[in-house]
């Protein structure tokens, strides 16, 4: 009988331990997909990265949870590639984890070849913005990576093509002034438009002065 009791109370303490894995499991989901939500609309309104990391500062002060919950809470999750993507964005400005910009390449590489357009966004940018030297943007701009402007094109593009208006609108650039690809006016004039259309922009600064031009 005691055998019997002792089965039965074993039962109802792994019951409440599986109940109580699974609230942990919903409290740690519903705090990453605040993040990413949070994330994913900072980038959409092209705010600048110091604008992203102060909203999800803000955040976490408002919800009083550490930084180090919420980084544990994406990189459990970071074979979702909105999340690698977002994990890479974690390393790259040390929120709840040291700052290591080598990571943070290797998790926004991750996400792009995962086919996040925004993972293919910040991979182009990081390949763009490195110049190869250890003395020299790679290092200063953190990136961790050797410039290659063919590369970030190819991410760019890849990302534009997935709907991503930052992308279109850096391909535009690109094609405009020849960076990484070979200079072709219409083409950028194509993704010019492509971001008014998205922005719901009638006048577009940098579309009115390519008409002004003798094309």
């Amino acid at each position: 009988m005691e055998i019997l009791d002792s089965f039965h109370n074993n039962n109802k303490l792994n019951s409440i331990e599986e109940e109580d894995d699974e609230d942990d499991n919903y409290y740690d989901e519903k705090i990453a997909q605040e993040i990413l939500m949070i994330f994913n609309n900072s980038n959409e309104n092209w705010e600048n990265d110091d604008v992203v990391v102060q909203n999800v500062k803000n955040w976490s002060k408002l919800k009083k949870i550490s930084h180090s919950t919420l980084f544990k809470c994406i990189k459990n999750r970071s074979t979702n590639k909105k999340y690698a993507c977002l994990l890479g964005f974690l390393y790259r400005w040390g929120i709840g984890t040291a700052q290591d910009q080598e990571k943070a390449f290797r998790w926004y590489k991750v996400s792009a070849e995962m086919g996040d357009s925004l993972g293919q966004n910040e991979l182009g940018s990081c390949y763009d913005y490195a110049d190869g030297t250890e003395l020299g943007q790679c290092y200063s701009h953190g990136f961790g990576v050797k410039q290659d402007l063919r590369k970030g094109y190819y991410w760019l593009c890849r990302a534009a093509a997935a709907g991503n208006t930052m992308a279109q609108s850096l391909v535009a650039d690109r094609q405009q002034y020849g960076m990484g690809t070979f200079r072709d006016i219409h083409e950028a004039i194509k993704w010019h438009r492509k971001v008014i259309q998205a922005m719901e922009q009638p006048e577009y600064p940098k579309l009115i002065w390519l008409f002004q031009q003798d094309l």
